[in-house]
């Protein structure tokens, strides 16, 4: 299984910082900011949210798959920007790509039912399977309890035993061909793109 999993910016964006890299896998710390590299090589916590269609869908239903999980957010550039690049890995690698999308609100005291959710997924281009994270239990106990988090747009790369291979620590990323970055260089977004293709193609033939 491969897992792809991000979000939004909780605060403004930390410095830049070169990625990493562990063993034979290309770009295990990709994004403005180094961290994560703690979670390399472990098995993430469960992934408790509330899901469309009312199951529970755990991580284990799609063992042996890439799993595409984001957590996103609607009024949020970096996510509709990212939500293209999402379109693209999925196009690129088919079936052998399962897509999660996991919405976690920041607009205080609203509360979006799971049917707005699903609209605004719509909307902005998260159009896979999707899932509401309202309190941010989940994205908590995955990236922010760990403190010191700059972006609560963390995606992470899960290979087919379930560990976490790859953390892009937030912002956006997409092809070079995308106009409108936000945080980063177009450079940038695309050099992150490509490494999170690479580590998909890396991680399916694994």
């Amino acid at each position: 299984m491969v897992l792809l999993l991000a979000s939004c910016t909780r605060q403004s964006p930390g410095a830049s910082a070169p990625s990493g890299a562990v063993g034979s896998l290309p770009h295990a710390i990709v994004g403005k900011v180094a961290q994560g590299a703690d979670l390399i090589g472990t098995v993430p916590p469960p992934l408790q949210v509330e899901w469309e269609d009312d199951h529970a869908h755990p991580l284990s239903e799609d063992r042996g798959k890439v799993v595409l999980v984001r957590w996103w957010t609607d009024r949020c550039g970096l996510c509709v920007n990212s939500a293209a690049a999402v379109a693209r890995l999925k196009k690129t690698h088919g079936d052998s790509l399962v897509v999660r999308a996991i919405h976690h609100d920041k607009i205080a005291g609203r509360r979006l039912s799971m049917k707005e959710v699903a609209a605004l997924a719509q909307e902005t281009g998260w159009k896979w399977h999707n899932g509401r994270d309202p309190k941010w239990r989940a994205l908590k106990r995955w990236w922010l309890d760990a403190g010191g988090r700059k972006f609560t747009s963390v995606t992470f790369l899960i290979d087919r035993k379930g560990k976490i291979r790859l953390v892009h620590t937030g912002g956006e990323f997409h092809p070079r061909d995308r106009a409108g970055c936000l945080y980063e260089s177009p450079d940038r977004c695309a050099a992150e793109f490509k490494a999170l293709d690479a580590m998909i193609a890396h991680l399916l033939r694994s």
